[in-house]
């Protein structure tokens, strides 16, 4: 409830002037919530408020998706904000062959204090390697569609507390998820979440989930070969050597979980190590010059004394 008034000013201003539908499940809130909700709703005829009556944060998302009357939903968790832009630069990024957008996030403190950023892996095949270690399709922010998912069997209650784990495992078998290289939601973490309550059962239950539905050796193999290219595809996006290295550490992990021999791996991190070191340097001439260049312009801009 406490995030309630300022989730509502976002959500009014993000959704102003289209034909977007709001649907929001309440989950069995005894805190006042409903109320709010009720005069949201008679102020805003786009909202949608649904009661969930089986509570439990699984059914709560199942029953969101199948309220849901358009073919695209992006999801919102009420102690998160998000960009204004969020919904047309995630719109922009849809095509026929695009089941879920992802993009950039920033992690933050209870108080909104932002303590980390993660760069997301932008094209459909990083982005599925990505899902081993889980870190960069951040659920709140995600963009899917609704026929793919329940295509896919939407979420499954055996997989709580990594039910959305297990969807992107299984959705991007036959479709392609992606990413937009821009931040577009700040993740809260409060000590009451299900992250910070239920940590040891999550990890438990991710490896449970990446056994049952593995990323398959020929595919990591085949994004590893190719991975000159994917940093080529990447040099044009922001923080790319932060992605890029994110990247790597994902394929090394995926040879750690599954026992997959990838030999071209140490490779291409001995190259990119090359590279990286390399760029430094230019980094610290470029900064060097600069710096030069600022004295000069000091130096001219004092004013000229001559002795008499």
């Amino acid at each position: 409830m406490a995030y309630l008034p300022n989730f509502r000013m976002m959500i009014d201003e993000i959704s102003e002037n289209t034909n977007d539908e709001i649907v929001i499940v309440n989950d069995g809130s005894i805190d006042g919530t409903g109320e709010f909700l009720k005069l949201w709703s008679k102020n805003n005829p786009a909202i949608k408020i649904v009661n969930n009556k089986v509570p439990g944060l699984v059914n709560a998302l199942n029953l969101g998706i199948e309220e849901c009357s358009y073919e695209w939903v992006a999801r919102f968790d009420v102690d998160d904000t998000y960009s204004r832009q969020r919904l047309n630069v995630q719109a922009d990024a849809i095509n026929s062959n695009t089941a879920a957008i992802f993009s950039d996030y920033a992690i933050a403190t209870k108080n909104g204090r932002i303590i980390s950023r993660i760069h997301s892996a932008v094209f459909s095949q990083a982005t599925r390697i990505s899902l081993i270690r889980n870190r960069r399709t951040p659920h709140p922010g995600v963009v899917f569609s609704k026929a793919a998912v329940q295509s896919a069997g939407g979420y499954i209650l055996d997989d709580f507390p990594c039910e959305d784990l297990s969807l992107w495992l299984r959705l991007s078998k036959n479709d392609q998820i992606r990413t937009v290289p821009f931040e577009l939601i700040k993740y809260r973490i409060n000590p009451g979440s299900i992250s910070s309550t239920q940590k040891t059962r999550m990890i438990q239950k991710k490896y449970e989930v990446l056994n049952r539905h593995p990323l398959i050796e020929d595919e990591i193999m085949e994004f590893s070969s190719r991975f000159s290219e994917y940093v080529e595809l990447l040099s044009s996006s922001s923080m790319a050597e932060n992605r890029i290295a994110s990247s790597l550490q994902e394929i090394q992990h995926c040879a750690k979980v599954y026992g997959y021999s990838l030999p071209k791996t140490n490779e291409i991190i001995s190259d990119l190590t090359f590279i990286n070191v390399l760029r430094f340097r230019k980094e610290n001439a470029r900064n060097f010059s600069e710096t030069i260049i600022r004295n000069s312009y000091k130096k001219i801009s004092m004013p000229i004394r001559f002795n008499t």
